[in-house]
């Protein structure tokens, strides 16, 4: 793996974050193309409030995805030194984390703006799971979030402190190539008027997301019942948004028969 960016031989990146800055780069962009394109089909968008809801979904996904590293995952780590909190090149982000704490930043933004939570979020939906899998990248370069050992073909091994050298399923591209085929789906359900973009996507990450959990093998802070916290999470969603879908379908249903 390639944890680090070599400029001189005395100055590096962490990969990482390059990778994270680039993709929060190129998300922005898409936000602003796709709020310029929607904006000309005359529909309610304002493209100022789009790339401000950006910057609410940088700092809130930032916060919220050290705190729940910090507060979970390595407690005892952070409360012996506490001005490790702050060495965030260093690394330590949990995404679910980061989601909520997004969701919170934007959420509070768009009703201050007394827009709708979800045209917004519909909106920006393509554009979360195109980053999530670019993201993921990332961290098959930094060498974290690994996979448990195998002898697959497509086995990588990594070169990371700590960690056996050993092929090991590649769960990070596992994460990136599912979350690729939920942005395209969710393309296509925008082109159809597809409504609950929002709602797909999470129930899908969440379905991704217990498929890489399945196969990781690196340290997740506690483990609870055999699963880990971000399985817990994803099973939680999932049940949430198929109960949304059920819910959803069966009014539509006695709307018809009541016609």
């Amino acid at each position: 793996m390639y944890p680090l960016l070599r400029i001189t031989p005395n100055w590096a990146l962490p990969t990482y974050l390059v990778v994270i800055s680039l993709t929060y780069c190129l998300c922005i962009y898409l936000v602003y193309r796709r709020a310029q394109n929607i904006k000309a089909e005359k529909a309610n968008l304002d493209v100022g409030i789009a790339l401000d809801i950006c910057l609410a979904i940088m700092l809130g996904g930032f916060i919220g995805a050290r705190l729940l590293h910090v507060f979970y995952e390595e407690p005892g780590y952070y409360f012996e030194k506490p001005m490790r909190v702050f060495q965030v090149w260093q690394g330590g982000f949990v995404f679910y984390g980061g989601f909520f704490g997004a969701l919170i930043a934007s959420y509070a933004f768009i009703r201050k703006k007394n827009e709708s939570f979800v045209k917004w979020a519909d909106f920006f939906a393509p554009v979360l799971a195109l980053g999530y899998a670019l993201g993921r990248i990332g961290c098959l370069l930094n060498g974290c979030c690994y996979g448990r050992a195998c002898t697959l073909p497509w086995a990588v091994t990594l070169h990371t402190a700590g960690v056996a050298p050993i092929p090991r399923h590649p769960a990070q591209l596992y994460a990136a190539v599912w979350e690729l085929g939920v942005f395209a789906a969710l393309l296509v359900l925008e082109k159809r008027k597809v409504l609950n973009l929002f709602v797909f996507w999470i129930m899908l990450h969440a379905i991704g997301r217990l498929i890489m959990e399945h196969f990781r093998e690196d340290d997740r802070g506690p483990i609870l019942a055999g699963l880990s916290i971000s399985s817990w999470i994803s099973l939680g969603i999932f049940v949430y948004t198929a109960v949304f879908f059920v819910r959803g379908r069966q009014k539509i249903l006695a709307m018809a028969k009541g016609s």
